[in-house]
C-alpha cells in the first residue's frame, strides 16, 4: 500500500471513529440536549451531512462532519449570529436558522441581551469526504492472511464465557469460605471466653 493509501486509511478510520462516537439523533432529540443560556432559554447548534442521516452537535473544540449548520432557540429575544467575527444574520426566538459554513470556519458566536454563547476551536469536514474514503476501500482486494472464521470466533467466545463463569464461581467460593471461616472462628472464641 502506497503513501496515499495509508493517508486515506487514516482518514477513513478517523471518520469511522467519529461516527461511532457521535450518535445520530433527530433535531428534536438534539434540541432536548440544549445548551443552557442565562435566563433559562436554550440554544442548540448542529451540523448535518446533507442527507440528514448524521447530525453532529456543535460544542467547543468539536470536529464536525458536514458543512450545513442548523441553529434553534426558544429564547424570545433571538440571537445575532457571527461566524469568525463576521455578522451572518439573526436567529428569531422560537425559530430555526439554516446556513452553510466553510472548512476554514473556526468560531461561531450567538449574542442576545442575556449574554453571548461562543463556540471556538471548531473543525469542519465536508460530508462527501467520508463517502470518498468508503468508496476508496470498498473495492480493495482482501489480502491473504490468517483470519478468524465464524466458527472459531464462536468457539473462542464460548471458552471466554466458560472461563469467566468458572473464575467467578471460584472467587465466590473463596469469599464465602473466608467469611464463614471468620464467623466460625469468632463463634468459637465466644464459646471459650464467654464474651459476646
Amino acid at each position: 500500500m502506497g503513501e496515499a493509501g495509508r493517508e486515506m486509511l487514516k482518514k477513513c478510520l478517523f471518520f469511522l471513529v467519529l461516527i461511532v462516537v457521535s450518535s445520530p439523533a433527530s433535531p428534536l432529540a438534539v434540541a432536548a440536549m440544549g445548551t443552557q443560556i442565562e435566563g433559562a432559554c436554550i440554544l442548540d447548534v448542529w451540523t448535518t451531512d446533507g442527507a440528514g442521516s448524521h447530525l453532529s452537535k456543535i460544542g467547543n473544540g468539536t470536529l464536525q462532519i458536514g458543512l450545513e449548520v442548523t441553529a434553534i432557540t426558544d429564547c424570545e429575544e433571538g440571537f445575532n449570529v457571527s461566524i469568525d467575527g463576521e455578522e451572518l444574520g439573526f436567529l428569531q426566538g422560537g425559530g430555526f436558522l439554516f446556513f452553510t459554513v466553510s472548512t476554514s470556519t473556526h468560531t461561531m458566536e450567538f449574542q442576545n441581551p442575556n449574554g453571548t454563547t461562543s463556540f471556538q476551536n471548531l473543525t469542519f469536514y465536508p460530508a462527501d469526504m467520508m463517502g470518498q474514503a468508503i468508496d476508496f476501500y470498498e473495492f480493495q482486494e482482501i489480502q491473504d492472511g490468517d483470519y478468524w472464521t465464524a466458527q472459531s470466533l464462536r468457539s473462542h467466545e464460548f471458552f471466554v464465557a466458560l472461563v469467566t463463569v468458572f473464575s467467578s464461581l471460584l472467587f465466590s467460593l473463596f469469599v464465602v469460605e473466608r467469611v464463614s471461616g471468620f464467623l466460625h472462628s469468632r463463634s468459637i472464641g465466644k464459646e471459650i471466653t464467654g464474651v459476646d
